[in-house]
């Protein structure tokens, strides 16, 4: 095979612009595992209010978990980083007993998170809902899974975790026993890095 030299500035130009839309769609939209936003120097946002079921067709809301911190965890059995991440999710989980962890699954049956998740298995800070509609996670401006936030006692966002999280990592017990113990006016309004 030949390889024909790039002669013309267009077709230099055409390359170059091929090359800053690959990198830019890698850097958007490529896989981004254990990253972390930080709301920074926003007032926090109230988390939206939800209404889901548990496996025993009980509902419950976000609101009813108020007075305690929430890790609020979006995941699915169809989600191979997920996978991986909630079996450690769990084992780290039940180290923190003040905090409720809430999973959200966007599976269509109760059959596959079960599988994964018993209910009867789960730490007594753990619930696990499923969302059928597919509509609480675009209301929290999830779009890649899993994605976790840090919701504190009020139900304000202090943070947003975007991919599977080495949640048994020293560093993000560290941070979570850090900022759990702060006021809100000493968490965090600038970009940290906890996970790692």
């Amino acid at each position: 095979m030949q390889i024909t030299k790039l002669k013309s500035p267009e077709a230099l130009a055409a390359l170059a612009l091929l090359v800053g839309a690959g990198v830019w769609g890698w850097r958007h939209y490529g896989p981004k595992t254990g990253a972390s936003v930080v709301y920074q120097g926003q007032a926090r946002r109230p988390a939206p209010e939800f209404r889901l079921q548990d496996s025993s067709e009980t509902e419950r809301t976000l609101s009813s978990f108020r007075g305690r911190p929430v890790i609020l965890h979006f995941w699915a059995t169809w989600c191979q980083p997920c996978l991986s991440e909630i079996p450690d999710l769990i084992e780290a989980g039940r180290g923190w007993p003040d905090i409720s962890v809430v999973t959200v699954s966007l599976d269509d049956t109760w059959g596959a998170v079960e599988k994964l998740m018993p209910h009867a298995e789960l730490p007594a800070n753990f619930t696990s809902l499923i969302d059928f509609s597919k509509k609480v996670p675009e209301d929290f401006g999830t779009y890649q899974y899993p994605e976790s936030y840090l919701i504190d006692r009020d139900g304000a966002i202090i943070m947003k975790w975007v991919g599977a999280q080495d949640w048994k990592s020293e560093k993000t017990k560290a941070f979570l026993d850090r900022i759990l113990s702060e006021t809100p006016e000493q968490q965090p309004q600038q970009d940290q890095q906890p996970a790692g």
